[in-house]
């Protein structure tokens, strides 16, 4: 009989990752096991530790990844291409979509959203807390960078921040996920409120 054939290193890597999200998301952090996680990807808990030192790493792992993904589909889909932004309104409009393409993707990384959930519980843990404040930094960072370069084109007027807009930005969308996990979001209301939102922003 032919054994079956090993898995890659880094493609075995990907399969706990993934059964890592599918037991966190069913359980939480705190409560989920090594040995569950193991059993999920059809691995030995060795095999685990040969690639994630701890339960921490590999959640932290997690996090890292999700951030990740979360701004290179935000780069990818480039709603800030600056020579297509000729005015406040197209600005503005960019803003909107920007976001509306983050909450159109929530069902899809539901099980990601509410381990992001789990990790703000966690942020008592130092690395944890890292990783959660680094992944924030990066969205607010990114937005604050467009917000100054459409300002400095005058094409927005600000008159806030970059920063505070920016971080006002991310607040929005953290409500927002929470309404969505609660099963309270409403996709014609956000729409409101947020361009609601967007002429305070950029007035």
């Amino acid at each position: 009989m032919l054994k079956p054939k090993r898995l890659p290193a880094e493609k075995r890597k990907r399969v706990i990752i993934r059964a890592a999200i599918e037991v966190f998301s069913e359980s939480n952090y705190r409560v989920a096991k090594i040995s569950d996680i193991a059993a999920r990807a059809g691995v030995t808990d060795p095999m685990i530790y040969k690639f994630f030192s701890s339960k921490s790493i590999l959640f932290q792992e997690i996090l890292k990844k999700t951030s990740s993904k979360t701004l290179q589909d935000f780069l990818e889909q480039d709603f800030f291409y600056m020579e297509k932004i000729t005015c406040k309104e197209h600005f503005r409009l960019a803003i909107e979509k920007s976001l509306f393409s983050y909450f159109s993707s929530m069902e899809k990384y539901r099980k990601e959203l509410k381990i992001y959930f789990q990790a703000i519980s966690e942020v008592d843990e130092p690395d944890i807390e890292k990783v959660l404040k680094d992944s924030y930094q990066n969205y607010a960072s990114l937005y604050e960078s467009i917000l100054q370069k459409g300002a400095e084109a005058n094409i927005i007027q600000l008159e806030m921040s970059a920063k505070a807009i920016a971080w006002d930005i991310i607040g929005f969308m953290i409500h927002q996920s929470t309404l969505f996990l609660m099963g309270f979001y409403v996709e014609e209301d956000t729409k409101k409120l947020l361009n609601q939102r967007v002429s305070m922003w950029i007035p």
